[in-house]
């Protein structure tokens, strides 16, 4: 069946080629009839027929030539190749040599490669031991600096409130004590009671100049330090002129 619609195929194929050639019969008899009816110059035709033989010739030298090279190519191909092959197994064998030598210094190296990594844990550890403590000393820096803050501004505060306090004495103001010590308003002004001509004496001190000290006895710190944060600080006064 195969066969069968090949020839069909084929048969077909030719039969449109034959139709097509006889399709182009008027226009080649006449290019024909022409062609047979001219004379024929016999000179021309071997000038032609030797030109071709001449040509043809060239190109089978040309292609000699060009096998010539490639042999000789491949000749020089062939020679590196070998040459390559002798030192691929001249190296082959010195590896092997090589690869059946132990060196002298192997076991050394051995043991030190061996112990590398515990000296290697080692390192880890400690640098990682350099950054926690490298941690908690800016912790620690940053927590003394609070409180040094915090010390300063107490002693600030306390070394106002006791300014304040020697200044409403002096100016006489009575009982300066009289009140509560956390509710006194440091910042009030000194006022003298209306009808005063004259000053009047100190009064006595009041809880809150002993507290600081300003009756010279020993029940709080000594007049000119405070204590702050569980400590004795000397106490920094102002001038009593400005």
């Amino acid at each position: 069946v195969k066969l069968v619609r090949q020839l069909a195929s084929e048969i077909t194929a030719r039969g449109a080629a034959i139709y097509d050639a006889l399709g182009d019969e008027k226009r080649l008899r006449v290019e024909r009839s022409r062609a047979v009816g001219r004379d024929v110059d016999l000179d021309e035709i071997e000038s032609q027929v030797q030109e071709q033989i001449a040509s043809v010739r060239e190109n089978v030298q040309g292609l000699e030539r060009m096998l010539d090279d490639l042999r000789r190519d491949e000749e020089s191909l062939e020679s590196k190749i070998e040459k390559r092959r002798a030192e691929l197994e001249r190296s082959e064998k010195r590896l092997s040599a090589l690869q059946q030598v132990r060196p002298a210094y192997m076991d050394e190296y051995e043991q030190l490669e061996a112990g590398m990594d515990e000296m290697y844990d080692s390192y880890v550890e400690k640098v990682r031991n350099l950054d926690y403590l490298e941690y908690q000393l800016k912790e620690m820096s940053a927590d003394e600096d609070a409180k040094q803050a915090e010390r300063e501004r107490e002693l600030k505060d306390m070394q106002r409130r006791m300014r304040n306090e020697e200044m409403k004495i002096l100016k006489g103001e009575g009982d300066v004590g009289g009140g509560d010590d956390e509710d006194f308003d440091i910042d009030e002004p000194a006022r003298a009671k209306p009808g005063s001509s004259r000053r009047k004496s100190p009064p006595a001190p009041a809880p809150m100049a002993k507290r600081f000290g300003l009756d010279g006895r020993a029940d709080g710190p000594p007049r000119g330090a405070s204590l702050v944060g569980g400590r004795r600080e000397p106490a920094v006064m102002g001038s009593m002129t400005g």
